[in-house]
């Protein structure tokens, strides 16, 4: 039987708030390689400022450049007025119309408990001594998932891309691919009409129409994620909680923060002060683990409990970041079934023996108890999303 190690990686992606500090001082481009603005890709000429340490995909990662941790970076996000409009119509088509007001909640399970789950203990079972529940004692709803799940994903489908030009370190990227990101940070600031909106930006999402572009990178980063501080004025808890991660020696995105300048047409505008973070299954899995050639999954969806029943629900839940083009999800059907397995009663050492050869139980349990101490309930565990 083929073995599989599968490491969960629970991301502790969570909401924080926003502020101001001054912009980059750091390093400009004309201080790096200049003479590439002329190279060109299959006959087709690179924009001027394209430089291999810049803005290809032969460079590594520079995080001291992208997430130094000693300095607020300034970034310009430019989109054309006609593109900006088209956003707006986007989102008012996805969450009606800006700043009607309403709070976008954490969501939930969305459509309640897998089918045929039972929250009552079997019967015939004795709790253990000390732990026996007051008399006449009832769990809420019968012991299932109360108010029959909660509110799901707030927005329907991901927002539209969009091209725009960035400018940082005095240079310049464009055709660069912008949207809005995000659940209930996207969905609080739309209906609280904050400008604020939390962004994802991909370098090379439009290669296709501009081929001048192909492989584009931001000092070897083909995506960021910037996080607009949702729900916390100390703009702290989220990379403090990836810090905390990685000091534990569990997977962690990096985190920077950086001031954000929009200019949709009427010049740039501060947004304020966002939290740049790593993407998952562009640079995170492979500078943790060396490689990045295992399936990486997005969890979004009631399969992910992987409790007894949701095995159909694999596919739809165990969103595919990778690979997409192979239709396997063998490693975690494995992983299902080995749960899942006659041993888990009758051999319960054989049954840990095997679950440890697919499943890293170690850095799980270690994940969860920090999850608990810092108090990270909108992932794994409360809810079907948040997680890798």
């Amino acid at each position: 039987m083929k073995r599989y190690w599968i490491a969960l990686f629970l991301m502790a992606l969570l909401a924080v708030g926003c502020g101001q500090l001054p912009g980059n001082d750091g390093q400009t481009g004309n201080e790096s390689n200049e003479a590439a603005s002329a190279a060109e890709t299959d006959g087709v000429a690179r924009p001027a400022g394209w430089t291999e340490e810049t803005h290809s995909n032969d460079a590594e990662p520079n995080y001291d450049v992208v997430f130094p941790q000693d300095q607020v970076n300034q970034m310009t996000i430019t989109i054309s007025a006609e593109n900006w409009e088209a956003m707006q119509t986007n989102m008012t088509e996805l969450m009606g119309e800006p700043g009607q007001g309403g709070f976008g909640g954490p969501g939930g399970f969305g459509g309640g408990p897998p089918e045929g789950f039972n929250g009552q203990p079997p019967e015939g079972f004795e709790p253990p001594e000390g732990f026996e529940p007051p008399e006449g004692f009832q769990p809420p709803a019968g012991g299932q998932f109360p108010g029959g799940g909660g509110p799901g994903d707030l927005v329907s489908e991901n927002p539209m891309w969009v091209e725009a030009t960035i400018e940082f370190n005095g240079l310049v990227w464009t055709n660069v691919g912008v949207r809005y990101k995000g659940n209930s940070s996207l969905s609080s600031a739309w209906r609280s009409g904050d400008a604020k909106m939390p962004l994802k930006l991909d370098f090379d999402e439009f290669e296709d129409d501009y081929p001048e572009i192909d492989n584009q990178r931001f000092y070897g980063f083909k995506q960021l994620s910037l996080a607009n501080g949702f729900s916390d004025d100390s703009l702290m808890r989220e990379t403090v909680a990836y810090d905390l991660l990685a000091e534990a020696g569990l997977p962690a995105a990096e985190t920077a923060f950086y001031e954000i300048l929009l200019d949709h047409g009427d010049g740039p505008e501060s947004l304020g002060v966002y939290i740049v973070v790593e993407v998952v299954d562009d640079t995170v899995i492979d500078r943790v683990f060396g490689s990045d050639d295992g399936n990486i999954y997005e969890g979004d969806g009631s399969g992910v409990s992987l409790a007894e029943g949701t095995q159909g629900q694999i596919e739809g839940s165990f969103l595919k970041e990778n690979n997409e083009d192979e239709a396997d999800w063998s490693d975690i059907e494995a992983l299902y079934e080995a749960l899942h397995a006659d041993s888990r009663t009758s051999d319960p050492a054989a049954w840990r023996a095997e679950l440890e050869t697919l499943f890293n139980v170690p850095d799980f349990l270690h994940w969860l108890a920090l999850s608990a101490a810092i108090q990270h309930w909108d992932t794994y565990g409360g809810m079907t999303h948040n997680f890798y």
